[in-house]
């Protein structure tokens, strides 16, 4: 019992730790095998086809019928999830100090305690924020600090004249520096928040086995002294430690595959989306420490601070029908000039990001966007070597991935990416497939040159497309306006949206996402009213 609590925290800064490596080498891996995947032989490459009715249908289905939303309803929108998880954060914040306080304190809790206290808890709210609005990490940092700045200065105005300034700023730094460590090493940045924050399960239970196998070794060598003086005439000593902390691990193979399909089955029946992940992993990392310090005190008793976290799962579920959109989620196609992927980062944090809480996203996947759109599916199917089967190999294979597309929101009201992995024989007859289930399109043309033939395609496909409202065309100074021009000569007057981002910064970005609300024709015939 007296090493259970360090031995806990290793397990998490372990995890952790493998966690980030773990990631950004499977996030190269995967970078590498799409780009081995997406290869054809030229005698295969199959032109455009007019795709399948069922697909142009999809459009006007049902599921779908209704008015679309316009930019005011998408601020309106956006500004619901974010009170929506500064609301949750402050429940399981104010219910986690009361029950803290009421486990691990002998003195009477009081408003005004509980207040402080919850305090030190609330700051969870800004890395959920920073997730949901793809903040960057200088920005979050920066956020942390103003928080920890007012969060001493609150905790002093409410102390009795007995508490000391650095009390109270040691307390703020271990109740927000330490779990934020843990947390930025797993779900904060680009390829370890997609692909390390799923993972971090699987190695939570491996950094166990091999904790476990490690107090197995301290245990014999206490109590049964001579098997270990006998292990070691044949071995070494570090050979008898590495076998004892991974040997367990091939014990634990079994659970880590059934954790893998349980994490993905769930994942891909909308039992809970990457915000919940992410919001759940970060206070299981908060309470964790938490509940390793308390049982000192507490004993197993400190286990019940995980019972705050209940509220997430309940809270989500119950609101899910409150969160979802009111209106008929328009579907956006976002095409680019591929090989800029900081770019194009900056572009889907900023516009794609926030189109999601009123519309569908599809798009042809590239390694480009792999920190964002790579869901927990494609990374154990990569894993598993079963990469392939993610890429639509033939145009008789295009309708059944359309038909697979995820249409429906998410739990706390945002839509999913929608990818097609494409090789070089079947991008085409794709592209022309998702430009008939499409409203509006986003293209990014910044640095599109003569040479770029593939983007010079998809102009002339939104060119003539049929039932595209709008199209909006970002370009900068090194965009060949000339060329670009010429491959959409013959489209209709209002069809292209054309803007130069060169340097417009955020405001840029909000007036991309607001040209998008567009006025579109709802399932009655009727016309959206345009964004404000």
């Amino acid at each position: 019992m007296s090493r259970l609590p360090g031995q806990i925290w290793m397990i998490l800064i372990a995890a952790g730790v493998l966690s980030l490596i773990a990631s950004l080498l499977i996030g190269y891996l995967y970078r590498r095998a799409l780009i081995r995947h997406m290869g054809g032989r030229a005698s295969d490459v199959s032109e455009a086809a007019a795709p399948p009715a069922a697909i142009a249908d999809r459009r006007m289905a049902g599921t779908l019928a209704g008015r679309y939303p316009t930019g005011s309803e998408n601020r309106a929108a956006q500004r619901r999830l974010t009170w929506y998880i500064l609301a949750l954060t402050a429940l399981v914040a104010v219910s986690a100090a009361a029950l803290q306080w009421l486990l691990l304190f002998d003195v009477e809790l009081t408003p005004r305690r509980l207040l402080v206290q919850s305090a030190a808890y609330f700051w969870m709210a800004l890395p959920a924020l920073a997730v949901a609005w793809r903040w960057r990490r200088r920005t979050l940092i920066a956020a942390l600090a103003v928080y920890y700045v007012l969060f001493v200065g609150f905790g002093m105005s409410q102390s009795t004249e007995a508490q000391q300034l650095s009390t109270v700023m040691k307390h703020g730094a271990f109740a927000i520096g330490m779990p934020m460590v843990i947390v930025m090493l797993f779900g904060l940045g680009g390829v370890t928040r997609a692909i390390g924050s799923w993972l971090l399960p699987i190695f939570i239970l491996l950094a166990a086995a091999s904790t476990a196998g490690a107090e197995f070794l301290f245990q014999l060598m206490e109590t049964s002294p001579r098997l270990v003086e006998g292990a070691l005439q044949y071995l070494s000593a570090e050979a008898v430690i590495a076998g004892a902390v991974l040997t367990p691990w091939m014990l634990a193979i079994l659970p880590v595959v059934w954790l893998s399909r349980l994490v993905d089955g769930l994942y891909r029946r909308k039992l809970f989306s990457e915000l919940a992940w992410l919001m759940t992993s970060f206070w299981f990392v908060c309470l964790t420490l938490e509940v390793a310090s308390g049982m000192h005190g507490a004993g197993f008793h400190a286990l019940w601070m995980y019972l705050p976290m209940l509220w997430l799962p309940v809270t989500f579920y119950a609101l899910r029908r409150a969160m979802a959109p009111r209106s008929r989620p328009p579907m956006l196609l976002v095409l680019r000039v591929f090989q800029r992927d900081r770019e194009m980062e900056a572009l889907f944090d900023a516009v794609i990001e926030r189109w999601r809480v009123t519309g569908n996203v599809a798009l042809i996947a590239g390694t480009d966007l792999v920190s964002r759109t790579i869901d927990p599916g494609e990374i154990f199917a990569f894993l598993g070597g079963r990469i392939d089967r993610q890429f639509i190999a033939s145009v008789e294979g295009i309708p059944g991935r359309l038909a697979a597309f995820d249409l429906q929101p998410d739990i706390e009201g945002r839509y999913r990416i929608n990818e097609c992995y494409c090789r070089d024989t079947t991008w085409k007859p794709t592209l022309a497939a998702l430009v008939e289930m499409s409203d509006v399109v986003l293209t990014d043309l910044r640095r599109f040159q003569a040479h770029n033939e593939g983007c010079r395609y998809e102009l002339g496909i939104l060119a003539r497309a049929r039932n595209i409202a709008r199209v909006v065309v970002l370009f900068d100074g090194k965009t060949d306006r000339a060329v670009a021009a010429q491959d959409t000569a013959g489209a209709p007057a209002t069809r292209f949206h054309w803007m130069d981002v060169t340097s417009r910064g955020r405001a840029g970005w909000r007036e991309a996402l607001q040209a998008l609300f567009v006025e579109l024709p709802d399932a009655g015939g009727r016309t959206a009213r345009r964004a404000a």
